[in-house]
């Protein structure tokens, strides 16, 4: 548990950079709230400080990294001080964000192959 000077911040590092303010829900447990908008690898590194001060790495463990859950455990099964990877993959397509090009979409010849192009991205544009 933490004191009532203690602090927690998550660093999520990857393609762009995201400083969490965990908030608390109930005596030592706390929830962190974030949006990832870029695709790509990102660890999660989540620290303890006093006054603003983050010194220490809260070591730990993800008994269920499949779930959307990441219970810190503490205790005889360490892992690296708390850090975490994480894949950040593009959300639903998008129809508004992606692109059809080509001269298929405006001409085509019976008996001969034509060619498009189709670009999908999400709300993000990934």
């Amino acid at each position: 548990r933490l004191t009532s000077k203690a602090v927690l911040r998550v660093e999520i590092a990857g393609p762009v950079t995201i400083h969490v303010a965990p908030f608390p829900t109930t005596v030592g447990h706390f929830v962190c709230e974030y949006t990832a908008v870029q695709t790509g690898a990102y660890t999660i590194t989540i620290l303890v400080g006093r006054e603003e001060i983050y010194q220490e790495e809260i070591a730990g463990l993800d008994l269920d990294p499949s779930n959307d859950v990441h219970e810190l455990v503490v205790g005889e099964q360490r892992a690296e001080k708390g850090r975490y990877q994480m894949v950040v993959d593009p959300g639903e397509t998008a129809a508004t964000n992606s692109l059809a090009k080509g001269d298929g979409l405006s001409l085509a010849t019976a008996g001969v192959v034509s060619t498009l192009r189709i670009t999908t991205r999400d709300v993000f544009g990934n």
